[in-house]
């Protein structure tokens, strides 16, 4: 029965995919429209039917997809990070220098006075001494610098 009405049902439902959810039709409101516009002359349950079967379909074709993330061993990212403390009822900032391994989920963290060369340098030389060695690869060191402060 739905035969000649699906290319119109199917229109309604992939231009619904660029409105607000709750400005898509309902299977209830695709029959009534067919109804009124189309003089159909089939069921509910038919169309309802049709329109849930649909909507799954086009659910699995726009799902999202994730790509596994593999990290070689001793390959290393760096970063700044901002955190906030409170200390004798007092919100202190900190900001830290953070060294991670995604391989292996390990990192090291440590606390600098700001976020400028000569501390990164300073903060980059007590991790390697601790670690006892220096990664093979740095993944994120080539990005430029957000801004740079010359005081």
């Amino acid at each position: 029965m739905m035969g000649p009405y699906r290319e119109i049902v199917d229109t309604w439902l992939e231009e619904d995919q660029l409105l607000p959810r709750k400005q898509r039709h309902t299977g209830v409101r695709i029959f009534q429209r067919l109804q009124a516009e189309h003089a159909f002359t089939g069921g509910q349950r038919t169309v309802l039917s049709y329109v849930k079967q649909q909507k799954s379909r086009m659910a699995l074709d726009s799902a999202k997809t994730y790509e596994r993330l593999e990290y070689p061993p001793g390959e290393a990212q760096v970063d700044f990070t901002t955190i906030q403390v409170s200390r004798d009822q007092h919100l202190m900032t900190y900001k830290l220098l953070v060294l991670s391994f995604p391989y292996s989920n390990g990192s090291f963290v440590y606390p600098i006075p700001a976020e400028k060369q000569e501390c990164f340098l300073e903060e980059m030389k007590q991790c390697f001494q601790e670690m006892g060695g220096v990664p093979q690869v740095f993944a994120n060191l080539l990005r430029k610098p957000r801004s740079i402060n010359h005081s």
